[in-house]
């Protein structure tokens, strides 16, 4: 049928070789089992552990037994196994990225020897580069980064210039611009700057608006500025109106342009009545607005502003003119009936 996949049935072959796999891995866990319930925790038991691992990577009874086995061991092993078992959980971790046994296990043997950061940093790349998601190995590169805060940024960065939709690069990024390991007067310093990061968050913004990463990484940005975000309400009295130029007030009794008690950018100054066509005697328009320095005020305008004429007497002021609605005309004729 149209849309379903032609699944092929398994010919004898594959069939008889999955056999045997099953087999031997039943075989397997068998003598394992055998061997811990009689205490035998020798050679064997890691060699047939590394034969079960290496097919299922999930057996939390192999690695369990394999650890002990190795404890077992000791001596010299510390000293010439531990590459080659670092080397097979990584053949481990091949076959599934994310085994919770592999990486536990590769975190147990880290531990009885001197870790390379630059290696694990390392294995750990080659790990994201097959699945950027894989919170295993960025959860590991932050427990090996260490001193080297900056090349993990960097290494961010390149990332993220390959896909902006890489949410874990943002985490990542973001937990080690708030409180990592690197000094906070060296973010201020170099390309690390917060003005980089928003340059950062722009372009990629502007590369992919729907996308939530960058959206969520500049929301945790201005969270964490100084001043914050502030929120309140003011009023305004009639009777303690004031003009101020850059929170300079400025002198002389001022009201908003519209005769309204109410924030204005537009401000008259009245200085005595009598004069103008309302009775009064403009003094000067002031307009306010940004980028005025406060030692140089905007000029003054001593001329009165362009006021609507006076309605004659015994005349009612004209009212505005109504434009007609019309109806839109359809797309097109309708059918004679």
């Amino acid at each position: 049928q149209h849309g379903r996949l032609k699944l092929r049935p398994p010919d004898a072959a594959r069939r008889k070789q999955r056999e045997e796999k099953l087999r031997r891995y039943r075989v397997a866990m068998a003598t394992l089992i055998d061997k811990r319930g009689r205490g035998e925790l020798d050679a064997e038991v890691v060699e047939l552990t590394g034969a079960v691992l290496a097919a299922n990577p999930d057996v939390g009874t192999c690695w369990n037994l394999r650890r002990r086995a190795l404890e077992l061991l000791g001596g010299d092993w510390w000293v010439a196994g531990v590459p080659g078992e670092l080397a097979f959980v990584g053949g481990c971790l091949g076959v599934n990225p994310k085994s919770y046994g592999a990486w536990h296990h590769r975190c147990w043997v880290l531990r009885h020897a001197p870790p390379d950061p630059a290696a694990q940093r390392a294995f750990c790349a080659r790990l994201l580069e097959a699945d950027p998601r894989n919170f295993h190995a960025w959860e590991h590169r932050r427990a090996e980064a260490g001193e080297a805060a900056e090349a993990e940024l960097a290494f961010t960065a390149q990332l993220l210039a390959r896909d902006f939709s890489n949410f874990s690069a943002w985490h990542h990024r973001g937990r080690l611009l708030a409180d990592g390991p690197l000094p906070p007067e060296r973010l201020r310093q170099g390309a690390w700057r917060p003005f980089w990061e928003l340059e950062l968050v722009q372009n990629a913004v502007f590369t992919d608006p729907q996308d939530q990463s960058a959206w969520v990484y500049l929301r945790c940005l201005l969270a964490r500025g100084r001043g914050g975000v502030k929120k309140g309400a003011w009023s305004v009295s009639p009777g303690s109106l004031e003009a101020s130029l850059e929170d300079r007030p400025l002198p002389g009794p001022w009201r908003p342009a519209d005769g309204r008690p109410r924030p204005s950018c537009f401000w008259v100054s009245v200085t005595s009545p009598g004069g103008g066509a309302n009775g009064e005697k403009w003094a000067g328009l002031m307009k306010s607005g940004r980028g005025q320095s406060p030692e140089a005020p905007p000029p003054f305008d001593a001329s009165p502003p362009a006021l609507p004429p006076a309605p004659r007497p015994g005349h009612a002021p004209r009212p505005p003119p109504r434009r007609l609605a019309t109806r839109p005309r359809p797309l097109c004729d309708a059918p004679p009936r």
